[in-house]
């Protein structure tokens, strides 16, 4: 179990950590059973650096929302040439507004008394298309960019399955070797390794949907990055409910 207290350990311990729980997991599964679940954000793309020291040609799975920033997407088109990825991109079965229309706009997830509960569209989007790509292509053990420290739920969450947890909805072990990173310790790997990261991060500090409601920053944030998409949204807003949050 993890605890608080492990975030501050020294970084060096945290990489060696992480690199040990990689090579077991490839111990346990062959190489085609695995596979990385990557956004274009810092820390998956850490964790895709790190898994390909040891299976350059690891599957990578992207889950192509509709919804991205361009610069996801540009990002997500560079680094498949420069690494000669092998990349699966996924897409979702309805798209984002056809989840507005039946459901509203997505609430904020994290609210006090209310605990963690995502939006209709995060399981749309993003979940079942992951699912069926891992179906599809008999990944067993899936690598993915998890921090405990990005918020309490994740903290708890790390707590109670640690690197490794079996999703039975998923049917797949879910692998989590940076958790214990801080976002500092991310971003300084990232700048001392030359790995590139998203110019998505001169927008803001996070790599998501564009339209996304569901953070408390959101209106600051496209507003900025997008002010005709904001314009819409808010005035979408007045005649489409706010999203019930979903909870499976």
């Amino acid at each position: 179990m993890l605890m608080k207290g492990q975030l501050g350990k020294p970084l060096p311990e945290k990489l060696e950590e992480a690199r040990e729980i990689i090579k077991k997991h490839f111990e346990e599964f062959a190489p085609e059973e695995l596979a990385v679940s990557w956004s274009g954000g810092k820390d998956s793309t850490l964790v895709l650096y790190l898994v390909r020291e040891i299976y350059p040609d690891i599957k990578t799975i992207f889950n192509n929302t509709g919804v991205e920033y361009p610069q996801t997407l540009k990002f997500i088109n560079r680094l498949k040439q420069e690494w000669s990825l092998n990349l699966i991109v996924t897409k979702p079965e309805i798209n984002f507004w056809e989840c507005v229309e039946r459901w509203g706009f997505p609430k904020t997830r994290y609210e006090k008394g209310r605990g963690h509960q995502r939006p209709k569209c995060c399981y749309h989007l993003k979940e079942e298309p992951t699912v069926r790509a891992i179906q599809e292509y008999g990944v067993k053990g899936l690598f993915v960019g998890i921090t405990a420290a990005e918020s309490w739920y994740r903290m708890l969450s790390a707590g109670r399955w640690g690197f490794c947890g079996y999703v039975k909805s998923w049917g797949v072990c879910r692998i989590r070797p940076i958790l214990l990173f801080r976002e500092e310790e991310v971003l300084h790997l990232s700048k001392e390794w030359h790995i590139p990261l998203s110019d998505v991060y001169t927008l803001g500090r996070r790599n998501g949907c564009l339209p996304c409601t569901g953070f408390r920053d959101w209106e600051k944030v496209l507003s900025a990055a997008n002010p005709r998409l904001y314009k819409f949204i808010k005035d979408k807003q007045e005649l489409v409910p706010v999203a019930p949050l979903f909870s499976p």
